[in-house]
C-alpha cells in the first residue's frame, strides 16, 4: 500500500489502521530482511531498488496464488466433450476421450 500511495498516512487510511502501525510494520520488515525498502523524503516514501525487486516478486507470487485458485478448465469445453471439435482439443492436450480406439 505504501508503495502505491507514497505515504504511510494514505496507506493506513486504506488499511483502516493507524499510521504508526504501518510504520512499525515497515521497520520490522526492513529489520527482518536486513534491507532498506524505502527512501524517505519527509512524508513521501519511494521504493529503493531492493524494495522494488521485493515488490515485483511479491506481486508475481500473489498473482500465481490467485491463478492457482481459479479453474484451469473451460467449463464449456469440458462439458462439450467430443461435440464441436472438443475431441480434437482434448487430443491436442494429450487427453484420451471416451470411445477412443487409440488411432486418433
Amino acid at each position: 500500500m505504501v508503495a502505491r500511495h507514497g505515504t504511510v498516512t494514505r496507506a493506513a487510511e486504506e488499511l483502516s489502521v493507524s499510521p504508526s502501525a504501518v510504520s512499525q510494520q515497515i521497520k520490522s520488515l526492513e529489520q527482518e530482511l536486513g534491507l532498506k525498502l524505502f527512501r524517505r523524503d519527509g512524508r513521501l516514501l519511494t521504493l529503493t531498488l531492493e524494495g522494488e525487486q521485493l515488490f515485483q516478486k511479491s506481486a508475481n507470487a500473489l498473482g500465481m496464488l490467485r491463478d492457482a485458485r481459479e479453474p484451469q478448465v473451460d467449463p464449456d469445453t469440458f462439458l462439450d466433450g467430443a461435440a464441436n471439435g472438443g475431441r480434437q482439443r482434448w487430443h491436442r492436450a494429450g487427453i484420451a476421450c471416451a470411445g477412443d480406439t487409440g488411432s486418433g
